[in-house]
């Protein structure tokens, strides 16, 4: 299987303060096997680069080896021209389907995103963002995993 792993499950990964997200999300990795491929998307880098500077200066250590331990770990998947297209007809289907305003559709902007890398790309996104779950009412090609459950 291809796992495309929102920032979120990153986070969990690699935060051992988060305890119960930690342990489940560790359990599930456990489980995956060779043929499983990970990966995260350019936009998980921008976020995670962005809680870098947004932390308080005593986080920012840990946030920052954070950010170079899933560079080393994970593939990379970028936006592409494909990916638009299918972002855009997916914000326009969710905006209508729950009535979101185009100011609020905004802020769901990179979870679209995501979800559109993952349909272009045949990957399963991971995540524990609700918004997902309307997304696959969507979408038939979207799949979608919380491996918090």
């Amino acid at each position: 299987m291809n796992y495309l792993l929102d920032t979120n499950m990153i986070v969990f990964r690699f935060d051992k303060n988060l305890i119960p997200q930690y342990q489940k999300v560790h359990k599930k990795f456990a489980t995956l096997t060779n043929q499983d491929n990970l990966y995260i998307s350019i936009l998980t880098l921008y976020e995670l680069e962005y809680s870098v500077f947004n932390a308080d200066l005593s986080q920012r250590p840990f946030l920052q080896w954070m950010v170079d331990q899933t560079k080393a770990k994970f593939q990379v998947l970028p936006l592409t021209h494909s990916g638009a297209r299918i972002y855009g007809e997916l914000k326009s289907r969710l905006k209508e389907a729950r009535n979101i305003s185009r100011d609020n559709i905004k802020k769901h902007n990179i979870d679209v995103m995501l979800a559109g890398t993952a349909i272009k790309e045949g990957c399963i996104l991971v995540s524990d963002d609700g918004i997902f779950k309307d997304i696959c009412g969507i979408n038939n090609k979207f799949l979608f995993e919380n491996w918090l459950w």
